[in-house]
């Protein structure tokens, strides 16, 4: 009986001894016998790694829709800053090289291209010699060719636009004011498919400041447009940059460039985006402390929906009036 029972006792601690060096490597904890061979290894591992493998693939998805986030806000910035920086070089370029070339009225394949005149007249003032407060109104005529310039017996000039512009404004100090204005503007084909009163609600911030280079401006201005022919109400954006380099005392240098940019879509025309482009290069003369004057060239690109664009080369005759205090 002795020998019997050490035998069994001896098997015994065998079984236990072996099984405290394999129980480590399937995944059970030393010195537990009270688990069964097999579920605590490979159910255990099992969860584990698929668990693992879930949350990296989890988190990998993350960082890659992170990446995917960022270069589509990446691409839709660069995409602003070539459209802003590209969209006053190459209308200029592109309507040059058609009025050098003697193209058409259609110009170049899948751009329209007119060719017109636009004289305005503004005036500005204060309430008062000492007065912050300010005003501003102008008018402007706009003439379009209409026919096709060849032969010369088909074209012709018409005034297809009148545009004016009223506003109250406000001065802080010698370079930031800002406007409340309201603006109207009738139109007629070539401009607009028939007669259209467009009414325009309109505000702005103005900072003007000199440089070693000349007079600088940056004018930011949104505008609220209705028109007669439909509903809805379109919001649209606009900032010109302008420098004026002095030649003489009297004789300058204008340059300036003014984007404009729809910020919603509506059913009578305007699409959300670039809407259309002005550049402008001209001489400007002052004849004393009240008359100025600035003759040039204006290049306006128009961006249109499902029809071609628009590329307009204008003549430019603009007469400023500063009311004395």
């Amino acid at each position: 009986m002795d020998g019997a029972a050490d035998r069994h006792l001896a098997g015994a601690q065998w079984h236990i001894g072996l099984w405290r060096v394999y129980a480590p490597l399937r995944g059970t904890a030393c010195g537990n016998p009270s688990r069964t061979l097999f579920r605590p290894v490979l159910s255990k591992s099992a969860v584990s790694r698929d668990k693992l493998i879930r949350t990296r693939n989890k988190e990998n998805g993350v960082r890659f829709m992170r990446l995917v986030r960022r270069a589509h806000g990446f691409a839709r910035c660069s995409r602003t800053l070539l459209t802003y920086g590209m969209a006053g070089i190459l209308p200029s370029m592109l309507a040059f090289a058609v009025w050098a070339g003697g193209g058409g009225a259609d110009g170049i394949e899948g751009m329209e291209q007119l060719f017109g005149t636009w004289a305005n007249v503004m005036v500005n003032g204060k309430f008062g010699k000492d007065s912050p407060w300010l005003y501003y109104g102008d008018v402007s005529l706009r003439t379009t060719e209409t026919g096709r310039p060849f032969p010369p017996s088909g074209q012709g000039y018409q005034v297809s636009a009148v545009v004016t512009h009223d506003a109250i404004g406000y001065r802080f100090d010698e370079h930031h004011s800002a406007h409340l204005g309201y603006a109207f503007q009738y139109s007629i084909p070539p401009l607009s498919g028939r007669p259209t009163n467009e009414n325009r609600v309109w505000q702005q911030y103005s900072f003007n400041t000199p440089t070693f280079i000349g007079a600088f401006q940056a004018r930011s201005r949104l505008e609220e447009r209705t028109v007669n022919i439909d509903g809805g109400v379109a919001v649209r954006f606009r900032q010109m940059l302008r420098l004026g380099y002095p030649l003489t005392e009297n004789w300058s240098l204008i340059g300036w460039d003014e984007i404009f940019v729809s910020l919603n879509t509506v059913d009578w025309g305007p699409v959300a985006g670039l809407d259309q482009n002005r550049v402008f290069v001209g001489v400007g003369y002052k004849f004393d402390s009240v008359f100025r004057t600035e003759i040039g060239y204006l290049n306006q690109y128009i961006n249109r929906d499902l029809v071609n664009d628009r590329d307009f080369d204008l003549l430019s005759l603009n007469l400023y009036i500063d009311v004395p205090d």
